[in-house]
């Protein structure tokens, strides 16, 4: 081997010039010399970072019990001496299962679960004071099931508690919006409000064409033929596609079931205002889909109304304490325990205007 420095000529194995000592041949890189250590460094990196995520989720759950029991319940409205109460519950942004689910697909900052929710409703049974509960919505609705559930955990609570529930819309109650609130006596809208969206989807992502481009191929071992069905890597056959419908359907009668019942509507009628479309708060009570238009105090004095009582404070139950919203905030911005979703998968959605 020649030497590139003063061109002696060397064995061909010799690592050195036995001339001027320059250096012939470069020692392997790091990783194939030592192997063993470059394994186990990766398997370290792995067990640091789902050791952060445990960390991240235990310390998340600690903040939520410290803050239910230190943040005490704000009164929004009324006088705070009053004897009887209203609770106020939020049901802010797109609604989803957990509070872990929300990820990239999320349509606005704020999220609202249906175990938070559930866990809201606890606190309000614990208060003997509540004669009435206001559903404050801004969502454009959410998972078809995690919106389901909110709404059989409220009525369930009407029948044990005997108590009324008033539904208030603000900017935006659509889709999982508007089928939430179907469990309330009585759905008041403010003026601008947006409502209606009534409608199933079911939408995911197929990156195939862009996959073949550069060489990326999908290897599918599969139980039965449908097993891939909605698969990222190929479009749906016929018969695949007449099935997904049939899911979509049956999810939509649903909906179109709750809408005809608790509206006490004709489900034909219901079906011809269901085509997905949204309506104004105007539009929505000619049609039998609100009761009233108004603001927050309307929403209220219909409440005291119907639980019979002039004279409430109005107790915003479930409001983040400091220390979770902190969290909440952090998580969010810097997503720590989040990782991203390109699909919403095949869940059904009960969701207004789903792009991502």
């Amino acid at each position: 081997m020649q030497c590139p420095k003063c061109n002696w000529k060397n064995d061909e194995q010799a690592h050195y010039c036995s001339n001027c000592a320059t250096q012939l041949i470069k020692p392997p890189p790091f990783y194939k010399r030592h192997k063993v250590l470059t394994v186990l460094g990766s398997l370290f990196i792995v067990f640091c970072l789902l050791f952060t995520y445990e960390v991240i989720h235990i310390f998340n759950s600690a903040v939520s019990d410290i803050d239910s029991q230190t943040a005490s319940d704000s009164v929004v409205s009324g006088s705070p001496d009053a004897s009887d109460t209203i609770a106020l519950i939020n049901i802010d942004g797109e609604i989803v299962e957990s509070d872990q689910s929300q990820g990239f697909t999320s349509l606005s900052d704020t999220t609202v679960s249906a175990r938070h929710i559930k866990k809201v409703l606890k606190e309000v049974a614990d208060d003997d004071s509540v004669k009435g509960i206001v559903l404050r919505i801004n969502s454009p609705g959410g998972s078809a099931a995690a919106s389901d559930e909110i709404l059989t955990d409220i009525k369930k609570f009407k029948e044990d508690h005997k108590i009324p529930v008033v539904t208030y819309m603000t900017d935006l109650a659509a889709s999982g919006g508007y089928y939430v609130s179907l469990s309330s006596d009585k759905i008041v809208a403010n003026p601008s409000a947006i409502t209606g969206s009534i409608g199933v989807i079911l939408e995911y992502v197929n990156y195939g064409d862009l996959a073949s481009k550069y060489g990326v191929k999908s290897v599918v071992i599969k139980s039965g033929a449908h097993k891939d069905i909605v698969s990222p890597f190929r479009d749906p056959t016929k018969e695949e596609t007449d099935i997904l419908q049939s899911v979509v359907d049956d999810a939509y009668d649903v909906f179109l079931t709750n809408v005809s019942t608790n509206r006490k509507m004709d489900k034909e009628k219901a079906k011809e205002l269901a085509d997905g479309r949204i309506y104004s708060a105007k539009q929505a009570k000619e049609n039998g889909l609100i009761d009233e238009t108004g603001g927050f105090e309307d929403a209220i004095n219909v409440t005291k109304k119907l639980a019979k009582i002039d004279d409430a404070k109005v107790v915003e139950f479930g409001k983040e304490g400091f220390l979770s919203s902190l969290l909440g905030s952090i998580t969010h911005k810097f997503n720590l325990v989040e990782l991203p979703n390109l699909n919403h998968g095949s869940k059904l959605m009960y969701l207004y205007n789903p792009s991502m």
